[in-house]
């Protein structure tokens, strides 16, 4: 079954054609009220397209705020520690090389029990 013309083509197939122009009173009286409908059907159509789209534009706010909350990644840990303070340079010096000693103490007492494992 073919589907029937779009009201704006058919409104411009009825303004436009060169029919209505030999037509007779009659029938320029019927074409206009054609068109006067379709232009008034069309205009309806528009209408609730959008107030579809207003309505889907809202939903689709209220969806994000519900999402963006809970998916927020730039919020804050409330419960990481608080940024340390910068050490003086002497201080850090020292920190690394304790932690490096440590780690050869370390190192020392795996390779001592490794060597004793047959």
């Amino acid at each position: 079954m073919p589907r029937p013309p779009r009201s704006s083509a058919r409104i411009q197939g009825l303004s436009g054609s060169p029919g209505p122009l030999f037509a007779d009173t009659k029938d320029k009286a019927g074409l206009r009220q054609e068109t006067g409908a379709l232009e008034c059907q069309r205009s309806e159509h528009f209408g609730a397209e959008q107030a579809q789209r207003d309505r889907a534009k809202s939903e689709q706010t209220q969806g994000d705020a519900l999402y963006w909350s809970i998916f927020n990644l730039d919020r804050k840990n409330s419960h990481a520690k608080d940024d340390f303070e910068h050490l003086p340079p002497e201080q850090l010096a020292d920190d690394i090389l304790r932690k490096e000693l440590r780690i050869a103490e370390l190192m020392r007492e795996i390779k001592g029990l490794l060597a004793k494992t047959p």
